[in-house]
């Protein structure tokens, strides 16, 4: 047997009959990355980032009924008249949806594009707990309290 002819047979050769069947496939549907978009963890300028990157249209948000931010896509098939994730799920795939994120779940939309296309960051708790303080402060949400006022306690846990 030539070199050659061990190549063409094998499955790892470009020439190979494994080659050739994966040519002949059409090509899956990936479907859209998921983010999970936890407060006060810079998933505003990742957010930003992939509509730069993907194009606005191209990416769909959930962030409740009452959020101006959510799409109407989202509101017609997951908020007005009942729940139908698969219509949902189609619906990005023919408008070519490239990220869906929102102020949800992990729950809501992993079944529907799978683990390995979901992202979300996460922060040092103490940080994000002073970040989302401050981000409610200059709502007017919560009042400003001083460090000379807070006392902190040790505590154990065993």
């Amino acid at each position: 047997m030539t070199s050659k002819s061990y190549r063409a047979c094998s499955p790892d050769s470009p020439e190979g009959p494994a080659a050739e069947a994966v040519a002949r496939e059409p090509p899956r549907s990936k479907g859209p990355l998921f983010f999970v978009h936890i407060p006060k963890t810079a998933g505003t300028s990742f957010r930003l980032g992939a509509e730069a990157f993907f194009g606005r249209a191209r990416v769909v948000y959930d962030y409740g009924v009452a959020a101006p931010q959510t799409d109407s896509l989202v509101r017609a098939a997951l908020y007005q008249g009942g729940q139908d994730f698969w219509a949902f799920r189609r619906a990005c795939e023919l408008q070519s949806t490239a990220m869906v994120a929102g102020h949800v779940s992990v729950r809501r939309f992993v079944s529907l594009f799978g683990v390995e296309r979901t992202i979300t960051f996460l922060r040092n708790p103490l940080s994000r707990m002073a970040s989302e303080y401050l981000h409610l402060v200059s709502l007017g949400h919560m009042k400003e309290v001083s460090a000379s006022s807070l006392s902190v306690r040790s505590c154990r846990i065993a």
